[in-house]
């Protein structure tokens, strides 16, 4: 008896379409266009170290700006010298994979191409998982807390606390108060990025002083892809609208809908990559089956450094997100 070996088959498991997925999953996610690597400056930090095995972990370290005054004039300077301040971040990562299969004879007598599609399914459900998994990081267990109108816990929120202008002004001022360092400058100007709920968009939107800034405002940054998908900009924040932004019911009373928009600036959280996404194609069943997979070893977190007990750029802006069709 002769079985099926993966020698025999090495033409159905292209490691290039492990490329062209993981592509095509970053052109369907939200926070990739916020990626870069490591000194970049951007929201998102990518490190990529190969692992043998899933589980372990990858420090990214960080180095403190200095925040000494100098010397002036013939001041010596000898024996005045700061030492730079050292920190890093561990993030575990780990084995994430996902298969779908099918029958040779449903490809066969299907009007649609079943590996195409799976391949197309897959890099869906990668870049929706991805996503909200980067979500879910950036609202864990924050720090830097700030609410609508006059609430000042989320079970004080009540229907009047919506999401305005003025919120975000307050928001801004909170983030230059931290040294949260911007997400860009264009122009001579700071940005700050803020994702918010559709349905914080949606009171935003009936906000007159918002109304009529974006009316007369020109976009500050056409071509420029961190501004792709903007609602807007005000105050140097500029707004982007996503039905992932966490959305929670209070115990106030009424119970009123909450959401928690998060304003970022540079190296909010960081992106470990242990295996770039591995796409495969699988037989099954002296080829009858047809089996079609990815792979990936990661793992992603908040910055937050070992010597500090805040967050290093996110602030959590909590407001009352009522469903406008409710």
């Amino acid at each position: 008896m002769s079985s099926l070996t993966k020698a025999d088959i090495a033409a159905l498991i292209p490691r290039l379409y492990g490329r062209k997925i993981y592509e095509e999953a970053q052109a369907q996610a939200f926070w990739s266009k916020f990626e870069g690597n490591e000194g970049s400056g951007l929201p998102i930090i990518v490190k990529s170290e190969p692992t043998k095995e899933p589980g372990d972990t990858i420090r990214i370290g960080y180095t403190y700006q200095l925040t000494g005054a100098g010397r002036t004039g013939e001041q010596v300077l000898e024996g005045y010298e700061e030492a730079l301040v050292t920190d890093y971040m561990d993030v575990s990562i780990a084995l994430l994979r996902h298969a779908t299969r099918h029958q040779m004879t449903a490809d066969e007598q299907g009007i649609i191409n079943l590996a195409e599609r799976e391949k197309s399914a897959l890099a869906q459900w990668l870049s929706r998982t991805l996503d909200q998994a980067m979500f879910t990081a950036l609202d864990l267990s924050p720090t830097n807390v700030i609410y609508a109108n006059d609430a000042t816990s989320i079970n004080t929120i009540d229907a009047l606390d919506v999401f305005d202008t003025e919120t975000i002004s307050r928001a801004k001022v909170y983030a230059d108060d931290l040294l949260i360092p911007p997400m860009t400058v264009l122009n001579g100007t700071p940005y700050y990025g803020m994702v918010i709920h559709p349905y914080q968009a949606y009171s935003l939107k009936e906000d007159t002083v918002w109304q009529n800034a974006q009316r007369e405002a020109m976009p500050p940054g056409e071509g420029n892809p961190l501004f792709t998908g903007a609602l807007g900009h005000w105050d140097g924040v500029v707004l982007f609208s996503h039905p992932w932004v966490p959305r929670a019911l209070n115990a106030n009373s009424p119970a009123v809908y909450y959401s928690d928009a998060m304003l970022f600036g540079a190296e909010a959280a960081l992106h470990a990559y242990g295996r770039y996404p591995l796409y495969t194609v699988e037989t099954f069943d002296y080829k009858e089956s047809v089996g079609t997979g990815v792979s990936i070893v990661h793992g992603l977190a908040k910055v937050k450094y070992t010597t500090e007990a805040t967050d290093k750029s996110v602030v959590i802006v909590r407001s009352a997100s009522a469903d406008p069709n409710a």
